[in-house]
């Protein structure tokens, strides 16, 4: 019977990495995108985060992004399929009023890479012979949707508790040749994602990402605050003196410098 309470254990529930989940949400349209306390409907900013914070993912997302991006757009005339080829270089010289396709395609990768997948924004013409005049790309962080796709709704800022609320609030229709509407969202997912939000493929690593991230600004505390303990002393007699404490402190100082002085 002593045995059983001679032992005292304590339960620590370590934290543990989860995809996002895409929860609908009583009294709005669209689809929340991640579920978590710190992410909730934002867990694009997280990756945002990660990729901003870690300098090894950010170097992997851009290397990826220039290899696809390459050199830009070129028109074979073998590709051109029927297609008047002034049409084609001017699309390419201008996608929108803006850019030229070369910048408007390296946004689409990034995002591609990033998130999974990415937004166009369609803009066709208001009068004559209807055809599509500006394709626009929509920062991936920015938009959601409702369970079917039908709908996307557009915000530079989920984190607040009604976005609904934003002024720059804005529903989009799905993407659609047949439909009338003048602008439309293109939504392309590039991800293996069952649910309604592309995923990215670096998924399962993002926990090492996170880490990464995290011990980068845990060495940059300690440079700047000093706060780093390489060992603790304990003493078993009672508080040394004031005087004592400083020998001490000034004795493991110069140890301290001589064992970093060797590790150089």
């Amino acid at each position: 019977m002593d045995n059983i309470n001679k032992y005292n254990f304590l339960t620590v529930k370590l934290t543990e990495h989860k995809p996002p989940e895409f929860k609908e949400k009583k009294g709005v349209d669209y689809i929340l995108f991640g579920n978590s306390k710190d992410y909730r409907n934002n867990y694009p900013q997280y990756l945002i985060e990660n990729y901003r914070g870690s300098s090894k993912h950010k170097s992997l997302v851009d290397g990826k992004c220039d290899y696809i991006n390459g050199r830009g757009w070129m028109v074979e005339a073998n590709d051109l399929e029927g297609k008047p080829l002034m049409d084609i270089n001017e699309f390419i010289k201008h996608p929108n009023n803006f850019q030229p396709l070369k910048k408007l395609s390296k946004k689409c990768v990034f995002d591609s890479e990033l998130f999974g997948g990415y937004y166009l924004e369609i803009i066709y013409s208001k009068r004559g012979k209807r055809k599509v005049v500006s394709v626009n790309h929509v920062p991936f962080q920015y938009i959601r949707t409702n369970a079917d796709k039908s709908k996307f709704y557009f915000t530079e800022d989920w984190s607040v508790r009604r976005p609904e609320n934003n002024e720059d609030y804005t529903e989009l229709t799905a993407f659609d040749p047949t439909a009338k509407d003048n602008k439309q969202l293109l939504a392309i997912d590039n991800s293996e994602s069952d649910g309604v939000y592309p995923l990215p493929p670096y998924l399962s690593a993002n926990s090492y990402i996170e880490s990464d991230r995290e011990v980068a600004q845990f060495t940059l505390n300690n440079i700047k605050n000093g706060l780093s303990a390489p060992f603790m002393i304990n003493f078993f007699n009672g508080e040394p003196t004031e005087t004592q404490k400083k020998d001490i402190e000034a004795v493991s100082y110069t140890h301290l410098r001589a064992h970093e002085t060797s590790l150089h």
